[in-house]
């Protein structure tokens, strides 16, 4: 049990450091196309796109860390439940809810019609470069996915620990 939450913890904060790597990367693009339209009159081509791409990142990874810290909206609230064995049972439906609405977007995301992985978003994507910044757009395209692998994960790493007991 202790490697399991030790591996919850760890994809947990390498989640939070790359949103918050993404947040940073955001405003200080925002605010470098600010200065540079309001004070030089000649805003960079390359800020807004920069920022809408660290907006996607910021807002797949911190959507990962909000749902393994169970921060996220719940229909609901088992933790406090003073029923120990509704805790597997409310585990399972949030992870059943989860896959539900995120399966797809990872299927998706790695497969194409006829589960051709070459057919899918992410190598769709990866043949397209962003105008201004010239990387693959697979790049931004990979960000729901990892979204999706990673609060998948979660779940099934909280339905496992909702089966330990609470100690003393």
């Amino acid at each position: 049990m202790r490697a399991v939450a030790a591996l919850g913890l760890a994809l947990d904060r390498i989640a939070l450091a790359g949103a918050v790597l993404a947040l940073v990367v955001m405003v200080g693009a925002m605010t470098v196309q600010i200065v540079a339209r309001y004070v030089f009159a000649q805003p960079p081509f390359w800020t807004e796109e920069l920022a809408r791409y660290a907006m996607i990142w910021a807002g797949c990874l911190g959507a990962t860390v909000a749902f393994r810290r169970m921060a996220d909206p719940r229909v609901v609230d088992h933790t406090h439940s003073p029923r120990p064995w509704l805790r597997p049972l409310a585990s399972l439906g949030a992870g059943l809810a989860a896959a539900a609405f995120l399966g797809p977007i990872l299927w998706f995301g790695l497969y194409g019609p006829g589960m051709n992985p070459a057919r899918g978003h992410i190598a769709r994507a990866a043949r397209r470069n962003s105008e201004a910044l010239d990387i693959p757009m697979s790049w931004v395209a990979l960000a729901p996915a990892v979204m999706a692998g990673l609060i998948l994960l979660h779940a099934g790493l909280l339905l496992i620990l909702s089966f330990r007991r609470p100690g003393p």
